[in-house]
Formats: C-alpha cells, structure tokens, sequence
C-alpha cells in the first residue's frame, strides 16, 4: 500500500560575495516532492546584525530580525521562490538562516554565507620632471585597489595644463578600464603628452569607481626650449692640390641636455678626405662624428681634412647636425630630434706655372747673315693663363727684321714687343719668332722677359749668341 502525503523542503542561496553597500540577492527555494498538498505552513527568514532585507518578493512581514511567510498549502510536485536582497552596512560575512515550520513535522533549516568586501581605490602618478618643447614626456597612472573586493567601472580623468598636448586633441581626457580591478591588484595606465611651450605644466588625474570610491594624484613638468647650433669654419679660397681644412663647432644653446649628437658632413666632388679628428668615419662621401652628449651650454669642435683636386669656383661642404632632448636623461620612442644645418663655401684655384724657352737657329752666325730667335712660352701650371706679355730686346750685333707670335708686335729699337694675350691653357705652349741679321762681330745677346697678369714678378730668359767676321 502507497500512503500518499506531502513532503516539503527548503534550500537557502546566496552569492559567493558581494560589494558592501550593494545587494546580495538570496532565495529561498521551497518544494512540495510528494503527491498532495501540503498543509498550510510558515518560512522564516533571519536578517543578521548590521544588514538589512530590501523589498522582499513576495513582500514578508516582519518580527525583530525574522522575516515571515504564511503560505496556506503547496500543491504537490510544485515549488515555489521567497527572495531577499540583503544589503550590508560593514564587511564581513553574512549567514542568514531559512527555516520552514509545518505542523506535525520537524523545522526544516538551511543557511547560506557570503563574503562582503569593501573594495578601495588609490591613485598614484609619476613621471619626468624636466621636459623639452615638442618632445613628448610619458607619465604613468598606477590605479590600486586595496581594497578586499574588485572596484568595478573604473574610470580614469586626466586634465593637463594648455601648454600639454595629447595626440588624441581633447583636455581632459577620460579612459573607462575595460575590466575591474580585483582586490590586491593595480593597473597602470600609460599617458603620452607633448610640451608645446615652455614653463612649469600641471597635469591633474582622477579616478572613479562603482561605490563612489575617488582617488586623484596631480604632477607637474618644467619644459624649457631646446637648441642646437652648428657653425663650420673653412678657408675661402685655396689652391688646386693643397689642403682645405674646416672646422666644424656644434653647441648645445638650451637649457636641456641633449643625447645621441651627430655631425654629419657631405664632400663635393673638388675636395677629397684625408682625415678627420675625433674618430671620424668616413662612408662614400659623407664623414660621420658621433659626438654622444651634450650638457647644457656644452660645445664641441672637430676638424676635416681634406685636398682640393678640382678647379672650382665654389666648392661647397655641408654639414648637418642631429640631437635628441634628454630632459631627465629619458627620451621617449618618439621624441623629435633636432636638425641643424650649415654650408662652407671654397674657391678652388689652379696654379699659375710658366716655362720660359729661349733658343738661336744657327750658332755661330757669319756676320751679314741673317737667322732666327724661337721664344717658347710654355703653361705648366693647373690654371688658363691671361695676360701673357713677351719683352724681347737685342744687343747692337743685330737687326730685327721681323717678328711673328699668337699676339700683336711693334719694334722699337732693339726691342720687340708682343702685346698680352689670354687664353693659354694649361700644359698648352705659345711660340714666338724673331728674325734678325748679324751687322758686328761679337757675343751677342738675346734677353726676354715674360709678364702675366697672374704672376707677382716676370720671368726672364737670355740666350747667347757668337757673330764672326769673315776672313778676309
């Protein structure tokens, strides 16, 4: 035989945790397993010290620290669900207890515990205190949670001074974390801004989160101006094949230290390396100094040697210098060098040479006989030659009787004279002749001077000749 009867049950659940000052959702679940209703019976509920029950569904009466309902039956195979939110005043635990009383039955009991944290929120803020104009400084937020729950729906504000920029071009600028911060555990968050003047900046951060929980942290940065000069210094002119020697002086005329200094200097094609101080490399035709740092208001010189070995009239040398402000001795990835740039000019010249040839035809010459002077004027030298001017003069043994030569002549006396000429190219020859007739026995002479606009003093020639009389 079935005796067939009610029979009830009761399970109390809760969450794990709960945030103080938030609701911890419990439910009691109530169940008739047998196969008629039940009789009419009552469920308690207690609310522990220092929590309270909030709107309770279906609503509960209340005695001191129980909460009640009287249900008049459950039909059999059927449950049903009394929730209470708990809402707590202080951390700890909280252990409600759920008890159902029937008639002619025990008290069915169940409890359930959960953990209420209180979660915190600090706030730090760190980062350089010296910046430079345009170079970005990287300040770091460290958002903590010491708290024994997880802070929730942390947002994070930062307004800065107007001199700060940040690449996204909003002041203030807010991030809203994507996950909570669990108890015990930090987040740091990176914050890139550029100085765009100089001076003391502000930056001003705070943090919010689920409780009304607030941290603020603020920081400051001096930014002062960078700068970087270079000056060359170099001859103006020089002769072909000699040296050219430049000096390069770069400078560091900021208030904020600079690193990974560089002087680069690019050879035209006249002038060619033959060394460089302060182990400067050479590649292809660039010299390359890597000078390091440079403190505030520190300069630094090289030298360049080099050798003309092409005409030119100005040959120019290049240099360019390169920096990186190390404000705090930190460069962030995407700091903005500085650039400077300067030029030397250089006039190449050749250099004036000339070979003075002087020479007689015949030697001896029988007297009333008539020969010939060659005059060759030859450019040994690397530049054109201007203003050639020959001055030929004769002793009494002679007479001129003509002359011929790349200029104009005249004949004055003993003197034959052929006008300046230019144009003669160098390793180029002009040649001058002078024929004359032998009027005297004797050692006759021929003396030629040569002149150019390009020399400081003429070259001079003379070349010896013998007259015999004839036998008689």
């Amino acid at each position: 035989i079935d005796w067939l009867d009610s029979e009830l049950n009761l399970k109390m659940k809760g969450p794990e945790s709960t945030a103080l000052g938030r609701d911890a959702p419990y439910v009691i679940t109530l169940n008739n397993v047998g196969r008629v209703d039940s009789k009419p019976f009552t469920v308690r509920a207690t609310i522990p010290k220092g929590f309270e029950a909030v709107k309770t569904d279906p609503p509960a009466s209340k005695e001191g620290d129980q909460l009640i309902w009287k249900l008049t039956a459950l039909p059999g195979q059927r449950g049903r669900d009394r929730k209470i939110p708990y809402r707590s005043s202080q951390p700890g635990s909280i252990t409600p207890k759920a008890t159902l009383l029937a008639p002619g039955t025990n008290p069915i009991e169940d409890q359930f515990t959960t953990r209420v944290t209180k979660p915190g929120l600090q706030l730090s803020l760190t980062g350089p205190k010296h910046g430079a104009v345009d170079t970005p400084a990287t300040f770091r937020i460290l958002v903590s949670n010491p708290g024994t729950g997880p802070a929730e729906n942390v947002v994070i504000q930062a307004g800065y001074s107007a001199g700060l920029e940040h690449e996204r071009g909003v002041n203030p600028i807010e991030l809203e974390l994507s996950e909570p911060i669990a108890a015990g555990k930090s987040r740091e968050i990176p914050l890139t801004l550029t100085p765009r003047k100089a001076g003391r900046l502000k930056l001003n951060v705070a943090a919010k989160s689920t409780g009304d929980l607030i941290a603020r942290a603020s920081a400051s940065i001096d930014v002062k101006y960078p700068a970087l000069k270079l000056r060359m210094q170099g001859p103006k002119m020089q002769n072909l094949n000699r040296q050219a020697n430049f000096k390069i002086t770069i400078a560091n005329g900021g208030a904020v230290p600079l690193r990974q200094v560089t002087i680069q200097t690019l050879l035209p094609e006249e002038l060619t390396f033959i060394d460089a101080s302060d182990e400067g490399r050479l590649t292809e035709r660039e010299v390359l100094w890597r000078i390091g740092d440079l403190k505030a208001g520190e300069t630094k010189t090289v030298t360049l040697i080099t050798r003309c070995d092409r005409i030119a009239p100005a040959a120019k040398v290049r240099a360019r210098a390169l920096a990186e402000p190390s404000p705090d001795g930190v460069v962030a990835v995407s700091t903005k060098r500085l650039e400077e740039l300067t030029e030397s000019s250089i006039a190449i010249r050749g250099l004036p040479a000339f070979r003075l040839g002087v020479r007689d035809r015949d030697d001896p010459v029988l007297k009333g006989k008539s020969t010939s002077y060659r005059i060759d004027v030859t450019n040994q030298g690397s530049l054109r030659a201007t203003g050639v001017e020959i001055k030929a003069v004769l002793s009494k043994h002679w007479r001129i009787l003509k002359a011929s030569g790349p200029s104009k002549y005249k004949i004055e006396g003993q003197t034959v004279t052929f006008e300046a000429k230019d144009g003669l190219e160098p390793s180029a020859a002009w040649s001058y002749y002078i024929e004359v007739e032998a009027i005297e026995a004797g050692d006759a002479r021929l003396k030629v001077e040569l002149d150019s606009s390009m020399l400081r003093s003429p070259v001079r020639s003379e070349q010896s000749t013998t007259i015999f009389a004839p036998l008689e």
